[in-house]
Order: structure tokens, then sequence, then C-alpha cells
């Protein structure tokens, strides 16, 4: 993986179709093992989306996190089904 300028990234797929996306981003991005991320085709070219806990989004105290991250989870699940249908 290397950086062909600025905030793009040339990674490879391997054979059974696993992308690795590069420390840097992992990082600045927070995603850990397991972290959920959208894929979305758009005009010839693919977005990776990460999902943001509610935990990252207002902090681990929140006492309507649950309730944010449901409406979230909602509202991604509406943009998933209003892209397919275009």
């Amino acid at each position: 993986m290397k950086a062909k300028n600025q905030g793009s990234f040339k990674i490879r797929l391997s054979s059974k179709g696993i992308l690795t996306i590069p420390m840097a981003l992992r990082k600045k991005y927070q995603l850990d093992k397991g972290a959920e991320l959208d894929l979305i085709d758009e005009d010839g070219r693919i977005a990776m989306i990460p999902h943001a806990t509610a935990e990252q989004l207002f902090g681990i105290a929140s006492a309507s996190a649950g309730e944010v991250h449901d409406m979230l989870r909602e509202l991604d699940r509406e943009h998933r089904d209003s892209a397919r249908d275009d």
C-alpha cells in the first residue's frame, strides 16, 4: 500500500476479495477489528463510509446514545434503500 498523493492510497485486492485499509486511515477513522463500513457504488467509484458508533459521536456517558444510535441506523437504512431505488 503506497500513497499516490495526500489522501489517496493504492491498495490491492486479494484473491479472496480482501482489502487492507492502510494503518494511517484506520487510526484516523478509529477503525478497529470488526468495524463496519458501507461500500457505495457511485458514478464509477467505490466509496467506503465507516459507521461511527454512538460513543464516538456523543461520548460513552451520553444518556441518549442508544436512542441516537437507533436513529442513525434507521437513517442509514433509508439512505441505502433510496440509493437502490435510483
